[in-house]
């Protein structure tokens, strides 16, 4: 009787989640339909019969950036803040230009390197402007002392150390051999969802889209294609979730957080994981994202939280459990990690370095995801680097 009063229930919320996923795409579609097809605001009047006209004149801003050697430094991040909004952005190209087509008005510029001093100033753009910049090569430092990057490694490496002390504690133990590097295995082999986690899993997801569809479509313009893409992504991810904990004879496979007793060691790998990733790489700016300085705690919520849960659910808790069941471990790590780059330029374009360093990230997390048997760690290691770049664009804007 309680089994089928769980089917029942699993059943309802599955058809609730579909109807989710239905609106959502309705929503994304017409809203970018009506994005292009509708014209701006004061730029045509109608009722006197005037040709359309622009109400701001518009210049070009060419930008060259260069070293202290004179030579070009190509993918510079390149933001253009207006009144504390991201107006646009942009990565230079490898002769170190690019080029900005804005109203009159004053700006403030931001270029952005890694290894390389931050500098800004300011543009009053009343004219087609051909400017170039130097840039110095600075490593950031922690107290005036240590390099910021060696200060991560050391923290990432100190917390593996401890994971490796404790690991009887934490309940990680050791790594069983597994069996299929290459080719595919019975269906429901590559689904892990514990009992124990299982109901937290789903709440939290349910509170997310929860929150996407109650407060952020409402309330906040700016992200509502992004909360849209989010309400589609983790609509997907929870449908496939609920299908295989109630039958692991579904064609896809799924991974949830993993036992109860071993979160605490899941989450210290995260940790370490994302210190030692920052050290090695840097984090990725996500400036293009979203004007971040008059949405502080929801630019937090969306890309350190949101974004990082519905990405992690829907990459490690589907694609890489499905691949691995269909294919084969390498081959699911390596699709995954390809799907994962070109997803992400949407938001990157096709800049170079912030896609190898999407690619990389997803590598080892998959990595970690298919041997750990949960996504609950590379979720922690996903959310502190997006909020530790959330958090550079607020002192920066």
């Amino acid at each position: 009787m309680r089994r089928s009063s769980n089917k029942t229930f699993t059943i309802v919320m599955i058809s609730l989640v579909i109807a989710i996923i239905l609106f959502s795409t309705f929503a994304i579609f017409f809203g970018v339909f009506n994005q292009q097809t509708q014209s701006s605001e004061g730029v045509y009047t109608s009722d006197i019969g005037t040709m359309p006209q622009t109400a701001e004149k518009n210049y070009f801003l060419n930008l060259t950036i260069i070293d202290e050697s004179i030579f070009p430094i190509k993918n510079v991040h390149i933001a253009i803040f207006r009144n504390g909004f991201i107006e646009a952005d942009a990565f230079t190209n490898l002769e170190g230009k690019v080029s900005f087509y804005l109203a009159e008005g004053q700006y403030y510029v931001q270029f952005e390197k890694f290894h390389y001093a931050q500098t800004s100033k300011p543009v009053d753009l009343t004219k087609n402007i051909d400017a170039t910049q130097t840039m110095t090569v600075e490593e950031a430092m922690l107290f005036g002392m240590f390099p910021s990057w060696a200060v991560m490694l050391l923290i990432g490496l100190a917390v593996i150390l401890l994971i490796y002390l404790e690991r009887e504690k934490l309940h990680l133990g050791s790594w069983g051999k597994p069996d299929n590097w290459f080719g595919g295995v019975r269906d429901g082999k590559w689904t892990f969802i514990d009992k124990s986690t299982k109901k937290a899993l789903y709440a939290i997801t349910f509170m997310l889209l929860l929150i996407l569809i109650v407060w952020v479509v409402p309330n906040a313009p700016m992200y509502e294609h992004m909360a849209y893409y989010y309400i589609l992504l983790g609509g997907v991810s929870i449908i496939c979730l609920l299908l295989e904990g109630m039958n692991h004879r579904f064609w896809i496979a799924a991974i949830g957080f993993g036992r109860k007793n071993e979160i605490m060691g899941n989450m210290l790998i995260g940790l370490s994981f994302s210190f030692i990733f920052i050290g090695i790489i840097g984090f990725t700016s996500q400036l293009e994202l979203i004007p971040v300085a008059n949405y502080t705690l929801l630019s937090l919520l969306m890309v350190g939280i949101v974004a990082s849960f519905f990405e992690e659910a829907f990459f490690s808790g589907i694609l890489a459990p499905t691949f691995a069941e269909k294919i084969g471990i390498l081959p699911s790590i390596f699709t995954t990690s390809i799907l994962f780059m070109f997803g992400h330029t949407l938001a990157y374009g096709w800049a170079f370095i912030p896609l190898i360093s999407a690619l990389l990230f997803r590598i080892f997390a998959t990595a970690i995801v298919l041997h750990r048997k949960s996504w609950l760690g590379v979720f922690v290691a996903h959310a502190i680097i997006n909020i530790l770049s959330v958090v550079t664009i607020m002192m920066v804007a």
